[in-house]
């Protein structure tokens, strides 16, 4: 049942174009977007707040004893139970009731393109469609993570077919007009939030004919989804019972063994039942598998590759100021890094997180640590000072974290990037009579302290006024 990373990353090398992604809400966690559980939660707390005649932004939902506080309430009052599949569409009902618009507002502003920060995942997933690599691709989610990095990495529209057009999605198929990008809507109950007709109800079953018809030519990936939609896992069931199913290997990625809930593994149970090649992949994130797809790829076109990975190694050559008597006093062009932290610290998470929780958290509390979040939370610093972010019964471990080539990592992620770059920017800093100012866009100052009476001395010391400029190793980011 359980395949290594490496026997997948082999076989879809070779297979490419017979394999056909299937993406949920966790493939958009890292672009900041919130997910179906989160929503879910937010509409609990406002419903709360709402009966009971409270403050709303002093309830975190991110604190476990407030989400304890708020769950036993909505118990008490009869309403779905935690982690049912009517949770989503049953606080839709109550929160918005008919108000149609104002639902559609709310998805909106909670999905909104400029919420979007993206990742080196969906990048090269554009990419692998513009190189015709990847011909077809089904999610759950709502976003426009893919069309936007589709449009940044290649330059042009990717067409989704979506319930309002979904009848044309099996027709391309037969056609084989290529890229497909169609939105199943599962994971969102689609057709409770916005009360759509039985035309748009047959254009659902139409989207979902289509991937049926998929399922007897292509390969599967899936990709963040947890499998807990039941009208997603009845149409995954329906593709297995069909002759020649998947003729290309069904494999579901999870970022650890340990993260595969029971439904996915009763059904790839089912799917080598049925006599399909079905095997649960430890990948990482989506946005290190990706990443790691991208390097195996031969013969990339530059253009592309200087789209999809962002970062990259650069010569510089900035011009030294003219001489004055004004800020700055000097400046140093670069400050030689021999070599790059391979471990940091670690804490894996029970429920639901995301990378804007943990900035809200850091502004919150101020920890004396630097931290970014991938799948669990990262940090360089005293241990205690990142656990105090969390509530204790939300930490599953606290342990050491190994980065297997940390310049790649460092190029292959804008979170890992600023992570190292705000811990190199604190280490310059630390024990120096200097703090550290962030200024527009990724740009740091390190600023003398004004308590200090030689100024002039500590400029010339440590060389630092102006913006930041970091020579890392000629494999990582500069």
């Amino acid at each position: 049942m359980e395949l290594s990373e490496s026997e997948f990353l082999q076989h879809y090398l070779q297979n490419s174009q017979h394999m056909m992604w299937f993406l949920g809400a966790g493939a958009s966690r890292t672009a900041g977007l919130a997910t179906a559980s989160d929503i879910i939660w937010d509409l609990k707390c406002r419903y709360y707040c709402r009966c009971e005649n409270q403050d709303l932004k002093s309830h975190d939902i991110n604190n476990s004893a407030i989400k304890q506080k708020i769950q036993s309430y909505l118990d008490s009052q009869g309403f779905p139970a935690l982690w049912s599949p009517e949770e989503y569409s049953f606080y839709f009902d109550l929160t918005f009731d008919d108000d149609y618009v104002a639902q559609q507002k709310y998805i909106s502003e909670a999905l909104a393109s400029d919420k979007v920060s993206l990742n080196i995942g969906h990048r090269v997933l554009a990419a692998l469609i513009e190189l015709a690599l990847t011909r077809i691709v089904f999610t759950t989610n709502f976003d426009d993570v893919l069309e936007i990095a589709y449009s940044n990495v290649s330059g042009k529209n990717l067409s989704t077919y979506h319930l309002e057009g979904s009848y044309a999605a099996l027709v391309a198929l037969n056609a084989e007009r290529f890229p497909i990008y169609a939105k199943i809507h599962g994971d969102f109950r689609y057709q409770n939030i916005k009360n759509i007709s039985a035309d748009l109800r047959n254009n659902d079953q139409e989207i979902q004919k289509c991937f049926l018809a998929a399922g007897t030519r292509y390969g599967l990936i899936v990709s963040g989804y947890s499998g807990r939609d039941e009208n997603v896992m009845t149409m995954l069931r329906e593709a297995v019972n069909q002759n020649n199913a998947f003729p290309h290997g069904l494999f579901w990625t999870v970022p650890r063994f340990s993260d595969a809930t029971e439904i996915v593994r009763d059904f790839i149970t089912y799917a080598l039942n049925k006599g399909v090649r079905a095997h649960i992949v430890e990948s990482g994130t989506f946005d290190e598998m990706l990443s790691k797809i991208w390097r195996q790829v031969e013969a990339k076109p530059q253009a592309l590759d200087a789209k999809v990975r962002t970062s990259s190694a650069t010569k510089v050559s900035i011009p030294l100021p003219k001489q004055g008597n004004k800020f700055p006093i000097l400046r140093t062009n670069a400050l030689p890094v021999m070599a790059l932290p391979a471990r940091c610290g670690s804490i894996e998470l029970v429920g639901s997180f995301t990378f804007s929780d943990l900035i809200e958290k850091k502004k919150e509390l101020s920890p004396t640590a630097v931290l970014t979040y991938t799948d669990r939370i990262l940090f360089w610093g005293d241990e205690k000072e990142s656990a105090k972010l969390l509530p204790k019964e939300k930490i599953k471990t606290i342990q050491s974290f190994d980065f297997n080539n940390a310049a790649q990592c460092v190029a292959d992620s804008s979170f890992l990037k600023s992570f190292f770059e705000e811990a190199l920017v604190t280490a310059i800093c630390t024990n120096r009579p200097l703090f550290i100012r962030r200024g527009k866009g990724h740009s740091y100052f390190a600023v003398v302290r004004p308590s200090q009476p030689d100024r002039l001395r500590v400029f010339r010391r440590y060389g630092l006024v102006g913006g930041k400029r970091c020579l890392l190793p000629p494999e990582a980011t500069s």
